[in-house]
């Protein structure tokens, strides 16, 4: 289709469009606008099967109720653009940038074409083609009661996307970026999400019967009435009491991990401060920055978790498994650490990063005052960390890595009596 013929089939679309006389619905099936730039163009409701929009640049294009069955978007610039109920079965979408875009209802599972020529023939042995979204950009889109069975997003990223009461079931989202993503009443079942990014999502009510999680990082991840019992969770860095976590608190955990992901754009830092959550298992927890001052943290269990720059002042972490829990940066003056497992942690300093990036400092992590005695830190990273006045009585400091800013002498604990 030469530019003249194409410039009058979108007048009388729009004409079409707007019920205005002499309009036309434009019929673009197996159309080549490959490499075209088309910003803001109407094709609402236009037939545009198997046309091949690769390359073009379509942003802020309202495509609501087309019909694109079997088209080819990949490498396409679609961010903003309106593909609210499109039919977008068997499309090509591989590295199409979806930024932004409506694709409520939109459908996206399997299509097939049939060679009408032996359309009996075809209709036994042709296989449906699944959408092939791999690498697409659909950041902050909204895919709310989407049809994406069986689609392949296979390293996507969707951060902040809402993707409410959508059929997902079985799937390709290994390694995609969701985090701060609302997946709430969502169809998982059956989906591949290993080394899926849900940091910071919303799943509530979501089905994940026989889905991989495998590697998944679901630090923050707010989980409420979900089963987990039959996902396969193997690797994955999962708070796994969060379950047993109030919802308020859950949503909390949740906010904090969206305000960390965006630099603090989105989302809310925590403020825990003064609450109990003793003997709690938090395992993964990611509560880098936040305010922990006063909070009572003994006995939890907060191995590997992420606690980066958090203020935990005068916090009681009496007897709690810190292990291999990152601590960089943190601020535990006054903290009361008796008896807590530190091995492996990392305490060395971290750096400051602002809504620009690197600001070139960092901060040591802040242990003047605190009481460590008998507390365990064999292999930790103490790397300019501060002991100023701190209680090392009995601490296992040795062969910590990294150097302390002063550390007193590490003692051992007496020797037991010996059994006559």
């Amino acid at each position: 289709m030469d530019s003249a013929s194409l410039v009058e089939t979108l007048r009388k679309h729009r004409y079409f469009v707007e019920r205005h006389p002499g309009g036309e619905r434009a019929d673009l099936r197996s159309a080549t606008l490959r490499g075209l730039k088309l910003p803001q163009v109407v094709l609402q409701g236009a037939i545009l099967t198997r046309a091949d929009f690769s390359l073009t640049n379509p942003t802020a294009a309202n495509l609501s109720d087309a019909d694109l069955f079997c088209a080819n978007l990949e490498g396409a610039d679609l961010s903003g653009a309106n593909l609210a109920r499109a039919d977008l079965r068997g499309a090509k979408l591989k590295g199409a940038n979806l930024q932004g875009c409506a694709l409520t209802e939109a459908d996206l599972r399997p299509g097939r074409i049939l060679d009408v020529s032996d359309a009996k023939f075809a209709a036994k042995s042709a296989k449906p083609t699944t959408t092939d979204a791999t690498g697409a950009k659909l950041d902050r889109a909204n895919l709310d009661r989407a049809k994406l069975s069986e689609a392949n997003l296979a390293g996507a990223t969707a951060k902040g996307a809402s993707l409410k009461n959508a059929v997902l079931d079985r799937v390709n989202l290994d390694a995609v970026n969701l985090a701060g993503a609302d997946l709430s009443g969502a169809d998982l079942r059956g989906a591949k999400l290993n080394g899926a990014n849900l940091r910071g999502a919303l799943l509530e009510g979501t089905k994940l019967e026989h889905s991989e999680l495998r590697g998944a990082n679901l630090q923050g991840t707010m989980l409420v009435a979900v089963d987990l019992t039959l996902a396969g969770l193997s690797e994955a860095r999962l708070t796994s009491g969060v379950l047993k976590l109030d919802p308020e608190l859950q949503r909390a955990l949740r906010e904090h991990a969206v305000w960390v992901d965006s630099a603090g754009k989105a989302g809310t830092r925590a403020d825990l401060s003064g609450r109990d959550l003793s003997g709690k298992d938090l395992r993964h927890l990611y509560l880098s920055g936040a305010m922990l001052k006063n909070c009572n943290l003994s006995t939890c269990n907060l191995s590997e978790a992420v606690l980066e720059l958090a203020d935990l002042t005068e916090a009681n972490l009496e007897g709690a498994n810190l292990r291999r829990a990152r601590l960089r940066g943190s601020i535990l003056r006054k903290a009361n650490l008796v008896g807590a497992q530190l091995v492996g942690a990392n305490l060395s300093p971290k750096d400051i990063n602002d809504t620009n990036g690197d600001t070139g400092r960092a901060q040591a992590t802040d242990l003047t005052g605190a009481n460590l005695e008998r507390a365990d830190m064999f292999s930790a990273n103490l790397a300019e960390a501060v002991f100023a006045e701190a209680n090392l009585k009995y601490t296992i400091l040795d062969p910590a890595r990294g150097s302390a800013s002063k550390p007193s002498k590490p003692r051992k604990p007496p020797a037991k009596p010996a059994k006559s």
